[in-house]
């Protein structure tokens, strides 16, 4: 089974995600952030679920879908699994993989904290702002 890490740059998506849907509604936001969530721990047992992104030839790029999201991730090749970003559909992702996600492959940058402990610190900073978790 391979071992999700989430890079800096993907919680940065995430957290900005969150922040745009809670302006309106924030159990919508921490819904969808953790339907994203869900979504991409299929990958634990089936890492090839995404479709493979064709403009990166050198390393096992792949998105996977979430209704209106894409979530950009690497099949490293000890197996696990680096998520790179999560986009909305709106967005160009030529544009956004090239910036980025790249950016994030190339300084291989993986933030230690787990999705868990970052998703409790979105719900504490939504519920109870100026709070330090």
């Amino acid at each position: 089974m391979a071992e999700i890490n989430w890079t800096r740059e993907s919680e940065i998506w995430l957290r900005d995600i969150y922040n745009y849907i809670a302006a309106d509604n924030p159990h919508a936001a921490a819904r969808t952030v953790n339907e994203i969530y869900e979504k991409a721990q299929l990958l634990k047992n089936q890492p090839r679920l995404g479709y493979k992104y064709e403009p990166e030839q050198s390393r096992e790029v792949r998105i996977l879908l979430y209704q209106h999201y894409r979530i950009a991730y690497l099949i490293r090749s000890d197996g696990d699994i680096d998520v790179l970003g999560v986009f909305h559909s709106a967005l160009d992702i030529e544009v956004l993989y090239l910036t980025s996600v790249y950016r994030s492959l190339l300084a291989d940058d993986l933030h230690q904290h787990t999705f868990a402990t970052a998703a409790v610190e979105l719900a504490v900073e939504d519920l109870f702002p100026g709070t330090e978790v």
